[in-house]
């Protein structure tokens, strides 16, 4: 599923057509940082579905902790 989360990913970054369906789905849900809650609603009612229509697959929490890893990753990295 990580493979999944990255191509994802790189496809958000690339494509701008793609940013601005999620950025219209994103706006759905208010603006600004999302409590722990609202982001797991978001994740589960909008990222996911919108990522799995467009042939990535993924659940909430795979797509949760791919992004702490990152997060640990970069803390490592300052150190």
């Amino acid at each position: 599923m990580k493979r999944n989360i990255v191509a994802f990913k790189e496809e958000l970054a690339k494509n701008e057509n793609l940013k601005g369906e999620l950025q219209k789905l994103r706006s759905e849900y208010g603006s600004g940082v999302l409590d722990p809650a609202s982001s797991y609603t978001f994740l589960r009612e909008a990222l996911i579905p919108f990522a799995n229509s467009k042939g990535y697959n993924f659940t909430p929490e795979e797509y949760i902790e791919h992004e702490l890893e990152i997060e640990r990753k970069d803390l490592y990295d300052l150190n």
